[in-house]
């Protein structure tokens, strides 16, 4: 009797076993079926990231010793030049009242600089003011950027134009 009631738990436990396996084999089917039917929802969805249509590298504005002053002295104790090219993503960063977004109204050719000279080539660009007001602050970044995909681009390859480029850190002071 003792041999038959091992056979019988065995039995049972294996019965156990297989039904367990069924039923995370039921649940992980039904999971596979919704992330695909939600990737293919999406990628419908999806409506444009506008490309760059110049060639990684090109200069699109060199500023040579340029300044800028309101009232009270110019704004960075040395003059500031470099070079913009495709392709690269700048941060600026500084204390307030150090003059980042001047630096960027100068770049966008909104002010002129008081001292040295910007040359801008041919290029479009889309500013985003301190205040954020081209953006939904009900939206991720992935949907923000999927708001100017104009060029009807799949979410991956949107994704990896926002992290790939490098940033480049110019500091005020």
């Amino acid at each position: 009797m003792a041999v038959n009631t091992r056979r019988d738990k065995a039995e049972k436990s294996s019965t156990r076993l297989a039904n367990v396996h069924t039923e995370k084999l039921d649940t992980l089917n039904d999971s596979l079926k919704t992330l695909k039917s939600k990737i293919q929802t999406e990628m419908t969805l999806v409506a444009g990231l506008n490309a760059s249509v110049l060639h990684k590298g090109k200069i699109l504005l060199t500023a040579h010793e340029i300044n800028f002053s309101y009232t009270n002295g110019w704004l960075w104790k040395e003059e500031l030049s470099f070079r913009i090219r495709s392709g690269e993503r700048w941060q600026v960063k500084g204390k307030n009242g150090s003059g980042k977004t001047t630096l960027l109204q100068l770049l966008m050719g909104n002010l002129s600089p008081l001292k040295g000279v910007i040359e801008r080539n041919g290029f479009s660009s889309l500013y985003l003011d301190q205040d954020y007001a081209l953006l939904d602050g009900q939206l991720t970044v992935s949907e923000q950027a999927a708001a100017f995909n104009n060029r009807g681009l799949y979410d991956h390859e949107v994704k990896k134009r926002i992290n790939s480029l490098p940033v480049l850190t110019c500091r005020l002071e």
